[in-house]
């Protein structure tokens, strides 16, 4: 699990040092096991647009771009080979005299084509080691933005190894309130917001637990008219920082909430589900085990053959997803899509382990259900999610929160004498 600095702080008020900071993880319990440094990037590196991009003559990849970076001097010449370099893409421009690593950005010329500077992928930047392209950035980033106030750097990435005791641990918040406990430091929370706009109609869907000890709480909130579209790049960033890859704006808000809360979250495309009886006002989401000899085509692009103890999220006739695995391609989100069913549950562990295990399937969402998360985080993650999916995806919620809740946790409660509270925390317990 990865976690960065700066996002950390967000919800942590600190001053501590990357080494302050290794050592306050490491006495609350959480291992580190690496650390990144990503320092802050020289201030060539600039945000531009392409003009235009070229063909050069002779090469099978390489195109001639003029570079809009508000140069007095007008526009850049620069040489690119990257496949998605094409006019009219906000880029990344290091421009002569940039210093990265070992490479000093200078004046070259590339089959006889000179070119005064470089359009940077993410390892070039230190982001990450994706350099199948260069970064394209949102259409309406201003030109001339430095890369440091872009990427959020400088910034240190903290590579972590939760116990499976502490799945509190497992999102941002998490571990910004176990700091906060141990070093008397503020905690600032984001606000939960209620909901009180909805779709002028309401979408219908069935949902039922057929497994509720295997699956104790399943909530589902249907949302309409939404908008496909790449996340903002504060969140992409933020992303990637924690070792996922952007993919869409829904994909990425239920991923960012998954890492701030610590609690998956899975969104269905609304309109590829299925019924389970022809008259049914609408599809169905029924949590269930496999049946004999069912298959599954994942995410991944494998093909799965299900055993009878695996649980999936069907829809009336098909599995939609290796509960707490991962989705199946089938019911994916994709650019067409203009409703979704979002899914915030909570699942027996054992049984994500041992399916997971079985198929040789490792996800982000398997290796928290893993561990044990509480039926009652649900209701906050799928708030939380719903806020970012009005504001970034323009979504209109169609459904009150859908929420069967057969098997209901029932608060625990623990005998404790102030006196030995006092001893063991070190203050006075309130007694109210």
């Amino acid at each position: 699990m990865k976690i960065s600095k700066n996002w950390l702080s967000r919800y942590l008020t600190h001053d501590l040092t990357d080494e302050q900071l290794n050592h306050a993880l490491t006495f609350s319990g959480i291992e580190v096991e690496a650390t990144l440094e990503m320092p802050r990037l020289p201030e060539e590196l600039i945000s531009a647009k392409v003009v235009t991009a070229s063909p050069i003559e002779g090469s099978d990849h390489l195109k001639l771009c003029m570079v809009d970076a508000n140069d007095p001097e007008g526009l850049i010449q620069v040489v690119c080979g990257a496949a998605n370099c094409r006019s009219g893409m906000m880029v990344v421009l290091a421009r002569i005299g940039a210093v990265l690593g070992d490479l000093t950005i200078k004046k070259a010329k590339l089959r006889g084509v000179e070119s005064f500077g470089m359009l940077c992928s993410e390892r070039e930047i230190g982001l990450s080691d994706e350099h199948g392209g260069i970064i394209e950035l949102p259409s309406d980033t201003p030109i001339g933005v430095s890369a440091n106030e872009l990427f959020g750097l400088p910034d240190t990435v903290f590579e972590l190894e939760i116990t499976p005791d502490r799945s509190d641990l497992l999102g941002y918040i998490g571990i910004a309130r176990d700091l906060s406990a141990n070093l008397g430091l503020p905690l600032k929370l984001p606000e939960i917001k209620e909901i009180t706009a909805f779709a002028k109609e309401t979408l219908p869907l069935k949902l039922r637990i057929d497994e509720p000890t295997l699956c104790p709480r399943y909530t589902a909130r249907l949302f309409s008219d939404v908008v496909i579209a790449p996340s903002p790049l504060w969140l992409q960033v933020d992303l990637i920082k924690s070792g996922l890859r952007p993919i869409s704006n829904v994909v990425d808000i239920t991923n960012f909430v998954m890492l701030e809360q610590g609690h998956p979250l899975h969104a269905f495309d609304y309109d590829k589900l299925l019924k389970e009886n022809s008259d049914d006002e609408g599809p169905a989401v029924i949590v269930r085990k496999a049946r004999p000899d069912e298959s599954f085509h994942a995410l991944n692009k494998k093909d799965y053959q299900l055993r009878e103890i695996d649980m999936v999220i069907a829809d009336g006739q098909n599995p939609s997803a290796l509960a707490g695995v991962m989705g199946s391609s089938g019911s994916a989100i994709s650019p067409e899509t203009t409703r979704i069913v979002l899914e915030s549950a909570a699942f027996n562990p054992s049984s994500i382990r041992r399916t997971s295990y079985h198929h040789k399937i490792t996800s982000d969402s398997s290796y928290r259900f893993e561990r044990h998360l509480s039926p009652e985080k649900t209701i906050v993650t799928s708030l939380r999610a719903t806020e970012l999916l009005i504001d970034f995806a323009q979504a209109k919620v169609a459904s009150e929160l859908i929420d069967p809740y057969p098997l209901v946790d029932k608060a625990k409660y623990v005998a404790l004498r102030p006196a030995y509270f006092e001893r063991l925390i070190g203050y006075p317990m309130d007694v109210e």
